[in-house]
């Protein structure tokens, strides 16, 4: 859902606007005049598709909004939104918990519609694959002429032999946010069926090439170069999700990273560490924290920070490669499915909360249709 804040007038739109529904906020932000994409269910040829930008979702794990992750972590990032983009100042998770928010970020529905509730059964179960799967944005980017691709991280826990409809082409991680030794499946399917795992890949090792974000990176190099390629025709215009799977725990950073913010602390906020007595039933069972386990959250802030960085380094060659590219018609989006805490409330770390903390994302974007408003 879309709704402006209080001081919402036409002049800051783009900075007020609070988006609840993930890509479902891209056709709201189309119908704006923000960015220029037609979406039907009719598909689009000839010259039209063409001139239809490129859209890019780059899509963070847990990747909190108040806890300055990105302002210690995202410095190449923020530098580019900020001079070339906007950052959105007021971005909400529908819910936070990553199954049902990203369910709800390729629907477009809340999760009491899409009935992805949880990060287990009903994730990518049977509701999801028979009457909600072949309505997603791939499906509909897909039938308005797009190619589609989706790079990383799916649905939690994934476990399948088969591609959902509406991906051109779907490379993402078995399981479930392993930052090392993990596999990987290929395919491609059609806007009206699935298709199959054409492709199954292990991925072991601690090196670089071998870590998650790293494998993502290459992959979504490889769509921009292809992208920049003239085909027999008209060339399609790319629709990518590359999907990331930091600030996720367990927190793996790449070696280079690993010693980085050594002597950062996690904020100390007004709600750390206190009692959340006035709030619903669960939060009344947490006393306040001890010293061992504000240790304890400080380490994970700290891990946190440090995956963040292979992070700003995927956006920074992602940029660099669309310039290489001249691939100027390109919107690119950055988000995270939901926020985090680490100390709030004397909760010692996690999501699932409905306070600020958890349900505040960092919502970033730029490209020729987005005006340059900075923060």
């Amino acid at each position: 859902m879309c709704r402006p804040s209080a001081s919402y007038d036409s002049r800051h739109r783009q900075q007020q606007t609070v988006l609840g529904l993930g890509l479902s906020g891209f056709l709201i932000l189309s119908l704006l005049g923000v960015v220029p994409v037609a979406v039907s269910a009719t598909p689009t040829t000839g010259g039209r598709a063409a001139r239809l930008p490129n859209i890019i979702l780059v899509l963070t794990d847990d990747l909190d909004d108040r806890l300055n992750s990105s302002d210690l972590a995202l410095n190449a990032t923020l530098a580019y939104f900020k001079k070339h983009g906007t950052i959105f100042e007021n971005a909400f998770a529908t819910t936070p918990v990553c199954c049902p928010s990203r369910s709800s970020m390729l629907s477009g529905l809340y999760a009491h519609n899409h009935k992805a509730l949880t990060n287990t059964d009903d994730c990518n179960g049977a509701h999801w694959k028979e009457h909600i799967e072949a309505k997603t944005i791939g499906v509909r980017m897909q039938r308005a002429g797009y190619y589609t691709a989706y790079v990383g991280k799916y649905l939690n826990n994934l476990n399948t032999t088969r591609v959902p409809p509406g991906w051109d082409s779907w490379y993402v991680q078995h399981g479930n946010s392993k930052y090392y030794n993990f596999t990987m499946l290929r395919g491609s399917s059609t806007h009206d069926q699935p298709g199959e795992i054409t492709e199954t890949t292990k991925v072991n090792g601690s090196k670089r090439v071998s870590y998650f974000t790293s494998v993502i990176q290459k992959e979504a190099l490889r769509l921009l170069n292809e992208a920049a390629k003239p085909e027999t025709g008209v060339r399609k215009p790319l629709f990518a999700i590359f999907s990331l799977p930091a600030a996720h725990g367990k927190c793996d950073p790449e070696p280079q990273y690993a010693r980085k913010f050594a002597n950062v602390k996690a904020p100390r906020t007004p709600n750390f560490n206190i009692r959340g007595g006035d709030k619903h039933w669960i939060m009344g069972f947490r006393e306040t924290l001890s010293t061992s386990e504000i240790k304890l959250i400080d380490f994970m802030y700290r891990r946190r920070l440090q995956t963040l960085l292979s992070v700003d380094d995927f956006n920074a060659k992602l940029f660099s490669r669309l310039r290489r590219n001249n691939l100027k018609n390109t919107n690119v989006f950055f988000t995270s499915d939901h926020g985090f805490h680490l100390g709030q409330f004397s909760q010692i770390r996690g999501k699932n909360q409905p306070y600020e903390e958890d349900i505040r994302v960092p919502f970033y974007a730029v490209g020729p249709g987005i005006p340059k408003k900075g923060r």
